[in-house]
């Protein structure tokens, strides 16, 4: 479980619940952004791109690789339906 007390985080669970937690925080953040404007749409674009490029850049300087092949993307895309339909 992933909560936050006034800036200070706790954290605690294994890998898997740790993602389903960040996933569903993310997917709550796109509910909840403001594209009432083009202008909003921007920002909250920015705010999306900063939000991937920062965890790729921290996965990538811990050695991950980032980059998906097409097989890994058919996989993806299988669990990804398999959770959402």
């Amino acid at each position: 479980m992933i909560s936050c007390d006034h800036g200070t985080i706790k954290v605690s669970g294994t890998a898997i619940e740790l993602t389903a937690d960040v996933i569903t925080i993310q997917e709550a953040l796109l509910r909840t952004l403001d594209n009432k404007t083009s202008d909003h749409r921007k920002l909250n674009e920015r705010l999306i791109k900063n939000i991937i490029y920062s965890f790729t850049r921290s996965a990538s300087e811990k050695g991950y690789r980032t980059t998906f092949t097409d097989g890994e993307l058919r996989d993806l895309e299988e669990t990804w339906k398999e959770v959402n339909e």
